[in-house]
C-alpha cells in the first residue's frame, strides 16, 4: 500500500522520480521478507534445543547464531534501500510545492542516517563505536521525518491548502 500510495501520490510531480521511489520501496520489503525468513528458520530449531543432548544443542545454537547473523546482514542491506527510498522521497517532498520543507530536510537527513549507519555496519563492523554514536543521535531525526511525513500525507497530502 505505502508503494502504490507514494507513486500515485508524487507521479504528476516527476513520473520517473516517483517511479524510482516506490520501486526503492518495494525492493525493501522484499528484503525485509527476507530477513524476516532467518527468524522464522530459528523457530524449529529452539524446539529442538529442548529435547536434544548437549553436543546436538551446540550445533542447533551455532545454526539459530548464523540464521540471526543472516538477518542482521539481510536486514542492513534491507535499511540501506531503505535510505535511498528515503533519499528519493525526501527529493519528491522538497518538490512539492504545498509539502513542509523542514519534512523534506528530515527525510533527506535520515536517508543519510541509514545508509552510513548500515553501509558501515556491513563493510567493517570493527567500527561499533562510530555506528553506536550515530545510533544515539540519529534516531530522533530519523523518526520525526518519517513519522512527520506520514501524518502530513494522511490529514494533508492531496488537500488544497488555504
Amino acid at each position: 500500500m505505502v508503494t502504490c500510495t507514494c507513486y500515485l501520490f508524487f507521479k504528476k510531480l516527476n513520473k520517473k522520480l516517483a517511479v524510482i521511489c516506490a520501486s526503492l520501496r518495494l525492493i525493501y520489503t522484499l528484503i525485509l521478507g527476507w530477513a524476516v525468513m532467518n527468524l522464522i528458520f530459528i523457530l524449529p530449531l529452539t524446539k529442538k534445543l529442548v529435547h536434544r543432548s548437549e553436543e546436538s544443542a551446540v550445533s542447533h545454537g551455532e545454526q539459530i547464531m548464523s540464521y540471526l547473523q543472516n538477518f542482521q546482514d539481510v536486514w542492513s542491506v534491507g535499511l540501506i534501500v531503505f535510505g535511498g527510498h528515503l533519499m528519493i522521497l525526501g527529493i519528491l517532498v522538497l518538490k512539492a510545492d504545498e509539502a513542509p520543507k523542514w519534512i523534506a530536510i528530515l527525510l533527506l537527513l535520515a536517508s543519510v542516517g541509514y545508509f552510513v549507519i548500515h553501509s558501515l555496519e556491513l563493510v567493517d563492523p570493527a567500527v561499533k563505536n562510530i555506528t553506536d554514536a550515530i545510533n544515539i543521535i540519529m534516531p530522533i531525526p530519523m523518526a520525526v521525518g518519517e513519522l512527520s511525513f506520514a501524518l502530513w500525507l494522511i490529514f494533508r497530502g492531496g488537500k488544497k491548502i488555504g
